[in-house]
């Protein structure tokens, strides 16, 4: 463990080790939702403008509401979809339009295999 003065308690920060060392850093660099598990909640998506969604994985669980803005109300039931890269998912309710971002992978290996 580095930057421990001997004689001295470490903080949380000091003892975080791989995936929470991981998820430290990004907080500190200003990303509240490094796992992107946050619900996006933007804009109504369009095939102009689509709500985009990130993710780890090449596909995703996407649920809609059909809200027209930020903070308002469900215009209908939650559908579910699973989108996938390089695809333009419209709801078939309302029409709003999503797109899967691929983000890079740099979380921290701690189990020994892929993730």
């Amino acid at each position: 463990v580095e930057d421990i003065v001997p004689g001295t308690i470490p903080d949380a920060d000091q003892l975080n080790t791989g995936l929470a060392a991981w998820e430290a850093e990004k907080h500190k660099a200003g990303e509240a939702d490094p796992f992107y598990l946050d619900p996006v909640d933007e804009h109504f998506g369009t095939f102009e403008d689509p709500v985009i969604v990130r993710s780890y994985m090449p596909t995703r669980i996407v649920g809609c509401s059909g809200g027209k803005a930020p903070g308002e109300p469900a215009d209908h039931e939650y559908r579910w979809f699973e989108l996938d890269e390089n695809e333009e998912l419209e709801c078939d309710t309302c029409g709003q339009v999503f797109v899967l971002q691929l983000m890079p992978d740099d979380m921290p290996n701690t189990m020994g295999g892929g993730h």
